[in-house]
């Protein structure tokens, strides 16, 4: 079967009031869900001026607490293999 997923664009504009910006990610996580995607996938920045998202996990975890999407995945961390949050019931079969 094949399988689709969404990735997040949570490079940050200067001025960007961070706090909304992740609440934004996570409703986008969770629309993402309700149009059927299987995966949504985070990105890192290292040594980003507004220290923004230097590791993906912790809002991976935000993500998956409120159970959009069965996988919320980095690429960077091994995407779809490795580095990623389930909720509790793992993906759907």
């Amino acid at each position: 079967m094949i399988q689709f997923g969404v990735m997040a664009n949570t490079h940050p504009a200067p001025g960007t009031d961070l706090t909304q910006m992740v609440d934004e990610v996570i409703a986008e996580a969770q629309q993402a869900e309700r149009c059927g995607f299987d995966s949504f996938f985070l990105t890192e920045h290292h040594q980003e001026a507004s220290g923004y998202l230097p590791s993906p996990l912790p809002l991976a975890a935000a993500i998956a607490a409120r159970k959009a999407c069965a996988e919320a995945a980095s690429p960077n961390l091994g995407g779809r293999a490795g580095g990623r949050a389930h909720e509790a019931g793992g993906p759907p079969g």
